[in-house]
């Protein structure tokens, strides 16, 4: 049996290092600015709740009458910038096949058959893509236990599953997203 190897898979005439550090880079600051919110937004939700810092019998005093906002509210948004992150992948792969294309290189054409170029140019950027879903995925969840845990079980809404693709979706209406509204936002 052969063992994988991503160099095959790596588009002709590019080292990975090409390919990866600046997707690292934008998977980076898109992760850290996700989880940055979600944090934000549980802890500005936990602290409008008005605990006491005084302790009763080890406890927080805690009014359960009011009630924790739910967390597919809070995480709705949240992982938005992945959409801008998927594309960049896309343009990765849209630039390595007209880089390669453009070139010419008569090496790496009779090197390479003319389905292996694109498989070459899409596979890394769309492996690279759904990686970083699968790591969202388990931030929401990760997210979700950290919620559950933080929260007094007095002040907890009624559980519901969570909508994990509830913080891909855009935050506010989905309405504003689309490109025939933007003129309002353009003139007010």
């Amino acid at each position: 049996m052969k063992k994988f190897d991503i160099r095959n898979y790596a588009p002709p005439g590019y080292p990975l290092s090409y390919v990866f550090f600046p997707l690292g880079v934008w998977t980076f600051i898109y992760l850290v600015s996700s989880m940055v919110s979600l944090s934000n937004r549980i802890t500005d939700a936990v602290v409008r709740l008005g605990w006491n810092d005084y302790y009763s019998e080890s406890r927080y005093i805690v009014d359960p009458s009011i009630k924790m906002t739910p967390y597919n509210e809070l995480l709705r948004g949240t992982f938005a910038g992945y959409w801008l992150l998927l594309l960049i992948c896309v343009m990765f792969a849209h630039h390595f096949y007209l880089k390669f294309r453009m070139t010419r290189s008569i090496y790496i054409m009779n090197r390479l058959p003319a389905g292996e170029t694109v498989k070459r140019c899409i596979t890394i950027p769309l492996i690279f893509a759904l990686a970083v879903l699968v790591i969202t995925l388990v931030l929401t969840l990760a997210f979700k236990a950290g919620y559950m845990s933080e929260v007094p079980k007095e002040c907890l809404p009624p559980d519901e599953p969570v909508r994990i693709f509830n913080g891909l979706l855009p935050r506010g209406s989905i309405r504003a997203w689309l490109p025939w509204n933007w003129w309002m936002i353009i003139y007010n």
